[in-house]
């Protein structure tokens, strides 16, 4: 993982609970790496030094047998202003004094593209966590 440095750098610590029965999904893995390396860019620029990170999949069924495997990405930064949450897909706004304001714009843009969706929820003091849900299928000894 190309963040490893990074976190490392900033003296963060990175905890991954995946799920290993998320099924199958459809994607296109450079345009997902991009959306999941924006995610966790943002993660890493609002934790405090010595803060843990924390990455988790699961998959959640749904209506007539679809399922969702959803990545949450959590950090324990300052968390966003209620103010600002209705602005954080939008292209080019940006609070970060070298930030360009495409990453989340794109971001969503490419989770859209894939039929799925990506949610924040957001504390000022607690933190932000991020959820991608794309759609999964069981495939014979995949998920199953």
């Amino acid at each position: 993982m190309a963040a490893r440095p990074l976190l490392a750098r900033q003296g963060l610590v990175l905890t991954l609970a995946l799920d290993p029965g998320l099924g199958y999904v459809a994607l296109d893995r450079n345009k997902i790496e991009q959306v999941v390396s924006a995610v966790l860019s943002n993660a890493i620029d609002a934790s405090p030094a010595g803060s843990t990170i924390r990455i988790a999949s699961a998959r959640h069924p749904g209506p007539n047998g679809s399922s969702t495997a959803s990545v949450q990405v959590q950090d324990a930064g300052r968390g966003i202003p209620r103010e600002r949450l209705g602005t954080v897909f939008t292209l080019f706004a940006t609070t970060k004094k070298s930030g360009t304001g495409l990453g989340l714009a794109l971001a969503q843009k490419i989770v859209t593209a894939h039929d799925g969706t990506i949610t924040i929820s957001s504390h000022e003091g607690e933190g932000t966590v991020v959820e991608i849900g794309l759609p999964s299928h069981s495939v014979a000894g995949v998920g199953a």
